[in-house]
This record gives structure tokens, sequence and C-alpha cells, in this order.
């Protein structure tokens, strides 16, 4: 009984005042950064969070995320992709009844996976501002500090002479996930004459988001060219360096005060417009690769 009263003490002393700095759970009194798993070791001898939901949800997202309990999901996701391009690169050895595995099996590979890494990712982001507000507002002794997420999703439209996210587009819708203010992920899809295309991947600016800036895009894509009776399917990866120029007068920062939290800013809202420019390294599922530039122009909603 004794020990658990010191861990207890322990525990509300040391995890005083919690923040999130550099994606890592931080100790904002003693400037000390703790883990995953010490974060959740040092909570689960905490009564107050014995049967605390937001805590719960987090230990079972940040579990997910672990290799041993995610590596069949990424198997599987592999497995489809393998035999999609399999199917496509040997598709002559298939009777003529039968369909051979392709694009579909691809998409289904890149999708599964992406889909249940950004899910369990953002669900255990949430989960744990919440615990960190909770927490604060049991033990902080000072002002609390209002770690709350902000709003993570944006849209974005391009138009213009192809895309980072996309090999095929003249048109092309985003939706971007932002994961702090120089990266984020992105589903696209895109469209032109005789063509469309989806992409997914990464995009990080070396400067910020709200500002002129190189930026590097890693992706995969996946497009169709030609009429529905006669086309081609093509798919790979792809590598886009280039610099996207920022108009300023169209970037839109709104941030409001929360008095309860001792008025903390919080963001609520970001919009800009900019320009892309750039070239985009590709290698192709047939094992070629190509190189396309790009230019577009990019509305942020």
């Amino acid at each position: 009984m004794k020990q658990f009263l010191i861990i207890i003490l322990f525990t509300s002393v040391v995890l005083s005042q919690l923040a999130i700095k550099d994606k890592q759970i931080h100790n904002e009194e003693i400037n000390k950064y703790y883990s995953v798993d010490e974060f959740i070791e040092s909570l689960n001898s905490d009564t107050n969070f014995l049967n605390d939901e937001d805590f719960i949800n987090y230990k079972k997202y940040a579990n997910r995320l672990k290799f041993k309990k995610s590596k069949y999901i990424y198997g599987v996701s592999l497995m489809s992709i393998l035999v999609g391009h399999d199917g496509i690169v040997n598709s002559d050895e298939f009777k003529d009844d039968e369909s051979p595995p392709g694009a579909k099996n691809i998409a289904f590979g890149i999708l599964l996976s992406s889909s249940y890494y950004g899910y369990n990712t953002s669900k255990k982001k949430k989960s744990l501002y919440n615990v960190i507000q909770r927490h604060n507002d049991i033990y902080s002794k000072d002002k609390i500090i209002d770690f709350s997420p902000p709003d993570r999703w944006d849209g974005s439209v391009s138009f213009g002479f192809l895309s980072e996210k996309t090999l095929v587009s003249i048109i092309e819708y985003s939706g971007l996930f932002n994961i702090d203010k120089h990266s984020e992920f992105y589903v696209a899809i895109g469209s032109m004459l005789f063509g469309s295309g989806i992409g997914s991947g990464y995009k990080y600016y070396f400067k910020n988001k709200t500002s002129s800036s190189i930026f590097i895009s890693l992706g995969s894509h996946l497009s169709y060219l030609g009429t529905e009776g006669q086309g081609m399917m093509i798919y790979g990866l792809n590598i886009a360096p280039g610099f996207s120029i920022i108009n300023k007068s169209k970037v839109s920062l709104k941030t409001t005060y929360r008095e309860k939290f001792g008025g903390a800013l919080k963001n609520l809202e970001f919009k800009k417009s900019a320009i892309n420019i750039g070239i985009s390294f590709l290698y192709m599922g047939d094992n070629s690769i190509g190189a396309f530039p790009f230019i577009n122009l990019e509305r942020r909603f």
C-alpha cells in the first residue's frame, strides 16, 4: 500500500504540467520528454485514469501502431501490391476466361496500409490531447495550457499542368492531413482529357506551409489513360522536388483565445493560394522510369 501511494505521488509531481512538443509528450516543469510506453506506464498507476475512456483509447491506438500488431495489415497490403504487379507483368500466363490481378489489387494494397496508419494515428493523437488536458486539469497548480488538437484536415483544389501528387491532372482535388507546420499526408484525385488518376503520399515543406518554400513530395500513383474501350493503366512511385510560391495576400490563419485555459492560442483554420512548380521523377510498375515537369495553382481551404 505504501509503495502504491509513493507511485501516485511521484506521478502527480513528475507529470504535473504536460504538453506536446516535437511530437513527444513533454513535462513543462522539469523539461523532460516521455516515450509512449513511459507515459502509459505512469498513468496505469493513477486511479484517476484507470477507467478513463480517452486513456483507454490512447493505449488501444498506440498498441495498434506497433509493428507486432500491424504487421498483418502491412503484409496483406504488400502481398496485394505484389500480386497486382505480377498480374500486369505476366498477364499472358492467365487463361482467356481468367481476369489477371492488376491495378485494383495495387490500389487496394496502397489504400489499406495508408488508411490503417492514418486512421489510428489520428485517433491516437486526439485521445492523447484529451488525456493531457484532463491530467493538467487535475494536477497543475499553474494556469492550464490548452493543448486541444487543431483542425488537422484541410482540402485543396489545383489547376494547371500535371501535379506533384497525381501523374494525370489538369484539375485535382486533395484531402490533406496536417502533421505539423512543415508536413502533411495527402490523398488526391486528378483528371484531364482522356485520363484520370489517384495518388497518396507525404509532402514536406523545408521552410513552412505559410511561406514560399522548397518542398519534396513522396508518393504512389495509379492512373488510367485513354477511352473506356481503349486505354492503359499505369502505376508506380514518384519523388517530386519543387517550389511553392505563396500569394501572401491570400494567406489566412485564423486563431482564437480560450479564456478557460489562460488565453492559449488554438489554430482553427488555414487557407492559402500558391503556385507549385517542379519535376516528378517516376518509377513505373513495369520497371521503367521517367520525369515530368509540373506547374499548377493550388487553392487550399
